[in-house]
């Protein structure tokens, strides 16, 4: 299956799009920005909250907190510009390239969860997000809102999604 992630600014609320292969959003980031954190929810096209999203950012750290009614993580984002992750609550690692913006989760098993890369096909910088386990597909679309969360200043349109 494969998805499109998009930012967007079509009101306040808004943060990404999630779209099927036809552009048909499938689902959408929206929150509400707090004096400390930023409330978001991932919901479908009916309104259904699916998953929800505390994400944190202070000087020197970010906490993501991401939670379904049956299951919660956090995700701990130690220094500037995404230098060291920490996942608490789930089996996860991120390993990081050196160019800032791709990465891998694994499990402790050493198996792959989703590749996050950077495509430069277009003048736009699209990243792109290949979800190896099915499972946890909206898990991945909300780790990987809460790391570009980061860096949308530097994201024109985001991530392509293969499920």
């Amino acid at each position: 299956m494969k998805l499109f992630l998009r930012r967007d600014k079509s009101d306040e609320s808004s943060r990404f799009v999630v779209s099927d292969e036809c552009g048909r959003d499938i689902y959408k980031i929206c929150g509400k920005k707090g004096a400390c954190v930023d409330r978001m929810v991932l919901i479908n096209t009916k309104g259904d909250t699916l998953l929800k999203v505390i994400f944190a950012p202070f000087s020197f750290f970010t906490i993501c907190n991401i939670s379904t009614p049956s299951e919660h993580f956090s995700l701990f984002i130690n220094g500037y510009k995404n230098t060291d992750y920490k996942f608490y609550g789930v089996d996860w690692n991120i390993l990081k390239s050196s160019d800032g913006l791709s990465f891998e989760i694994i499990n402790n098993d050493k198996s792959v969860v989703m590749i996050q890369s950077i495509s430069r096909a277009s003048n736009d910088l699209a990243l792109t997000l290949d979800i190896f386990d099915s499972s946890k597909d909206l898990f991945c679309v909300a780790v990987c809102a809460c790391v570009n969360m980061l860096n949308l200043d530097g994201i024109k349109s985001a991530a392509t999604v293969n499920l």
